[in-house]
């Protein structure tokens, strides 16, 4: 046999093994603290909840000081990568009996469970106390986020797909954290009008991510982001002519491609190209609205 079939063969015994004999072979193969620690933290989706905290911040005030700013990002996101730390470890069990789901390193037996409750002990502790620098108000909605994503919504989404709206409670949080640091009313129509888009938008977003959800009911809740989009633009925030029609048009635009992949189009895979359309419809809205605030559009 040559050094190529032989390592195809080793190969194809590994992606048969049990979800725990593939962990000793990821182990044998050197996956590392690091590599481990990150797998667990999830840094991206950590930054753009970070990256939702800022926006709200810089919403309230378009030249913000730079420490609360600092410190709010910085607490908001290590208090993420905490709460998806321990989510790794309430997760563990099944995600070894999914595909998709057991390399991932505690599945994978890269790491013990002791040692990442360990890492998201320490990584919320610290983001709380980031959060306490700046007042013990915003360290309180942290916990109280964390306390919702980790307490509620991660056991109930085992049993129920109505998860997804404590889910979409937590996803709502951070731009109103980052409101609040900056010295904003938590009543404003303002940031009222972003956390009802962020919350719309989050149930689609959420089916997408882990699923084939190729329905009208997709679609549904797509239009209804888009139609939230525009009504509470116009509703809460002062819109300019050109304001107005770039929100329409990016809504219009997510609702067209989202359709034709939903019902026209034979590509595989077409849920992750709406998926990928509805996170760039957001963040684009987002950026609209926060032009037309300060009167840049």
């Amino acid at each position: 046999m040559t050094g190529i079939g032989a390592a195809r063969e080793k190969w194809e015994k590994w992606e048969k093994c049990p979800a725990g004999i593939q962990g000793a072979c990821e182990r044998a193969r050197g996956r590392g603290f690091v590599k481990s620690a990150l797998d667990m933290a999830k840094p991206p989706l950590s930054l753009s909840v970070s990256a939702s905290c800022v926006f709200g911040f810089v919403l309230f005030d378009p030249s913000p000081p730079l420490w609360p700013l600092v410190l709010s990002a910085l607490g908001v996101f290590l208090l993420a990568c905490g709460a998806a730390t321990l989510n790794n470890v309430q997760d563990r069990r099944e995600d070894a009996r999914f595909e998709r789901t057991r390399k991932r390193a505690l599945p994978a037996g890269d790491v013990s469970a002791v040692r990442a409750l360990a890492q998201a002990v320490l990584l919320m502790t610290a983001g709380l106390a980031a959060l306490w620098g700046l007042s013990g108000g915003l360290a309180l909605g942290g916990a109280g986020a964390a306390a919702c994503y980790n307490g509620i919504y991660t056991p109930l989404k085992k049993k129920t797909r109505l998860a997804v709206f404590p889910g979409t409670v937590c996803g709502m949080l951070p731009p109103l954290m980052g409101w609040m640091a900056a010295g904003g009313d938590p009543f404003s129509p303002e940031i009222g009008a972003v956390m009802a888009i962020l919350g719309i938008w989050q149930v689609p977003h959420s089916r997408l991510a882990v699923a084939d959800w190729l329905d009208s009911n997709a679609l549904g809740w797509i239009v209804l982001f888009a139609a939230s989009l525009v009504f509470w633009g116009e509703n809460a925030f002062d819109l300019t002519g050109l304001s107005r029609g770039l929100l329409a048009l990016d809504a219009g635009l997510c609702v067209a491609a989202s359709a034709y992949f939903l019902f026209l189009s034979v590509k595989p895979n077409r849920h992750k190209a709406v998926f990928h359309y509805l996170n760039m419809a957001l963040p684009l809205g987002m950026l609209v609205l926060l032009a037309a605030k300060w009167g840049r559009i």
